[in-house]
């Protein structure tokens, strides 16, 4: 978990950052897990991993984790040039589970995916059925 905090160790000393970045672990013991990436993405991905420094973080490159601010702005900026309106960065996690859901996945994986302890978490928070998924649902009392 990366987040920016204020940086209390220099407070006071002149030109001394006012925030840094803080890399903690996640929240919760659920949040710690391993996500397995699906072919044409590890393809993707791999192809984009510079071979001489395996182990360093995607968007940048380096060593040094992007700051959550740059991602936002980011973010924001690939929303506008597609035309989109915004929606917060957190509702593609929402997007996701819903698709998930949508292609199959049975919940308790979901849960476990999305790193939470219940499987309630999941259905209550994150997963919201669409009129067309209720409709296919509906058609199969017919068979």
């Amino acid at each position: 978990t990366v987040g920016r905090i204020r940086n209390v160790d220099v407070q006071g000393l002149p030109g001394a950052p006012k925030t840094r970045l803080q890399v903690d672990s996640p929240k919760t013991a659920s949040s710690i897990r391993e996500i397995p990436l699906p072919p044409f993405l590890k393809e993707e991905l791999t192809a984009l991993t510079p071979p001489e420094n395996p182990e360093c973080y995607l968007l940048t490159n380096s060593g040094r984790c992007m700051d959550p601010r740059s991602i936002q702005l980011r973010y924001q900026k690939y929303l506008a040039q597609c035309g989109l309106p915004y929606r917060s960065f957190h509702s593609l996690r929402h997007g996701f589970a819903t698709m998930c859901i949508e292609q199959g996945f049975d919940y308790k994986t979901l849960s476990e995916l999305l790193g939470h302890s219940s499987v309630a978490t999941t259905m209550g928070i994150y997963v919201h059925s669409n009129m067309e998924l209720k409709r296919s649902y509906m058609s199969r009392l017919e068979e």
